[in-house]
C-alpha cells in the first residue's frame, strides 16, 4: 500500500481507536507500517480526531476549584474562602469579611460566601480539584445543604480529581498537590502557619485575606498540574 493515499476502513478504524486511547505516534506507525508519520498526522487532522482528554472538555466551561475551611468536618467548621480558576482565564473568588462575622454573631459566618460559591459552580460544566472528591465537594455540599442553597445536583456538574490522576499515573513520595507540583516544576503554592487558620476562624480579616491569597495560588497550581497530567488521563469524568 506504500505510495497510495487510499485508506481502508480498517485502517481508519484502527487509527481512530488507537489515537483516541492515547497511543503515541511510534505506536501508530507500528500499527500502520505502510503509513508515514506525515501521512498519519494528516489523516488525524482530516478526520478531526481528538485524544480522550481533549474530547473530555471540548466546548465545556472548565474551572479549577479549591476551598479553605476552619475545620475538616462541615458539622464543626465553616468555609473561610473559595477560589475558581476559569481555565486559561481569570480567578473568581470570595472570602469572609468583617461584616460576615458581625452579622453572624455566635453563628457560622459563611452563608454569604457559600451562596456565591454555589452560584459560581452552577456556571461551569466541569471542575477539577485535588482530593476534592473526598474533601472539597462533600464539605461544600454539606454547607450548601445546611443553608438550603442549590448546590449542583447529580449530573449537572462533572468533576475531575487530579489526586486520582497522580495516584494512578505517578510514583511519588506524596500525592499532595504541592509535592506533585514541585516535582513537575509548576509549584505556585504557599505554606501557611496553622496559627493563621486559627486567627481567621476567630474573625481576623488580615488572616482571612492571607488564606484567600493562598487559596488563589492553589487554583493556579491546580490548573498547571491538570495540564501537565491530562494527556495521561483515561478521558473519563463523573458527576460531582
Amino acid at each position: 500500500m506504500s505510495g497510495t493515499t487510499y485508506w481502508t476502513q480498517k485502517e481508519i478504524t484502527n487509527l481512530s481507536r488507537a489515537y483516541k486511547s492515547g497511543a503515541s505516534f511510534r505506536q501508530l506507525m507500528q500499527l500502520l507500517p505502510s503509513r508515514t508519520y506525515d501521512g498519519i498526522a494528516n489523516k488525524i487532522k482530516t478526520l478531526a480526531l481528538e485524544r480522550k482528554y481533549e474530547a473530555l472538555v471540548k466546548d465545556k466551561r472548565l474551572g479549577h476549584f479549591d476551598i479553605e475551611t476552619s475545620q475538616l468536618n462541615a458539622s464543626f467548621g465553616f468555609m473561610i474562602s473559595w477560589a475558581m480558576k476559569d481555565d486559561g482565564k481569570k480567578i473568581i473568588s470570595d472570602s469572609l469579611t468583617r461584616k460576615d462575622f458581625q452579622d453572624a454573631g455566635f453563628d457560622d459566618p459563611d452563608k454569604r460566601i457559600v451562596g456565591s460559591m454555589v452560584e459560581t459552580l452552577n456556571e461551569f460544566d466541569i471542575i477539577t480539584f485535588h482530593f476534592g472528591e473526598y474533601f472539597d465537594a462533600p464539605f461544600a455540599r454539606s454547607r450548601a445543604i445546611y443553608y438550603n442553597l442549590p448546590f449542583p445536583e447529580y449530573g449537572s456538574l462533572a468533576k475531575i480529581d487530579t489526586w486520582k490522576w497522580a495516584k494512578r499515573n505517578l510514583k511519588l513520595h506524596s500525592n499532595r498537590l504541592d509535592a506533585i507540583a514541585e516535582y513537575l516544576g509548576v509549584n505556585s503554592k504557599t505554606h501557611l502557619n496553622p496559627a493563621i487558620w486559627r486567627r481567621a476562624s476567630r474573625g481576623d480579616i488580615d488572616a482571612v485575606q492571607y488564606i484567600l491569597k493562598h487559596n488563589k495560588m492553589d487554583v493556579v497550581t491546580l490548573e498547571k498540574v491538570y495540564h501537565k497530567l491530562k494527556a495521561y488521563s483515561a478521558g473519563t469524568r463523573s458527576s460531582i
